[in-house]
């Protein structure tokens, strides 16, 4: 099932927060409420993340940064372009590869 209107707007990217449990995002009202929305950094108010902390301990912001985008990129769904048939009862998805190469990913029995 989908997310609600009020759930796309409150979230649109649809992001996890991984913060603990004493954090300002998860014990707030107002932290619960836009957390996805305020730039809580540009404000010197930083959230509670013991992993983070300890991982990038001594890492510059753009160190931390290229991590991000690293994490992003290994992430990505495949970029699907159409349903193909490849046999007698058998389907599956075309799929756009990084260097414009495409690939095909079966299906499984039953659609």
């Amino acid at each position: 099932m989908g997310r609600s209107l009020l759930q796309r707007i409150q979230n649109p990217r649809n992001f996890v927060c991984g913060c603990d449990a004493a954090c300002w995002c998860r014990t707030t009202r107002i932290g619960r409420l836009v957390k996805s929305w305020f730039p809580a950094r540009r404000f010197g108010i930083r959230h509670k993340n013991t992993w983070f902390d300890n991982t990038f301990k001594g890492k510059s912001d753009d160190e931390i940064r290229a991590w991000k985008r690293e994490q992003e990129r290994r992430h990505q769904q495949p970029d699907y372009t159409s349903i193909v048939k490849l046999g007698p009862g058998r389907f599956g998805m075309k799929v756009r590869l990084d260097d414009d190469r495409t690939a095909f990913h079966e299906l499984g029995p039953g659609l």
